[in-house]
């Protein structure tokens, strides 16, 4: 599955560099269905040139939170079947 977010905000990232994000939320199908995540969409060596290519795009002046990650369930969905997964190991597989 390749998503591409588009930017809706630029963050600064230090050393005069800046980061245009944007948010994704993973289909269905994927083990992460439904879960959204901020994601990188361009680095540039300067606000300008961000602006310059984003520019109705919101700029923030602190860096992004990147404390929000999505995660994997801790157990398996109602329908999930291990005889149908594609990893069924038997006695004689070691």
């Amino acid at each position: 599955m390749n998503i591409k977010a588009k930017a809706e905000t630029i963050y600064p990232i230090g050393n005069g560099k800046y980061e245009a994000c944007g948010w994704i939320t993973y289909g269905k199908g994927s083990v992460l269905e439904g879960q959204s995540q901020e994601c990188v969409v361009e680095i540039f060596q300067s606000l300008e040139a961000a602006k310059a290519k984003y520019p109705t795009v919101e700029v923030s002046e602190y860096g992004r939170c990147r404390e929000h990650r999505p995660t994997v369930p801790q157990n398996a969905p109602s329908d999930f079947s291990y005889y149908d997964a594609g990893e069924y190991w038997g006695e004689n597989d070691y």
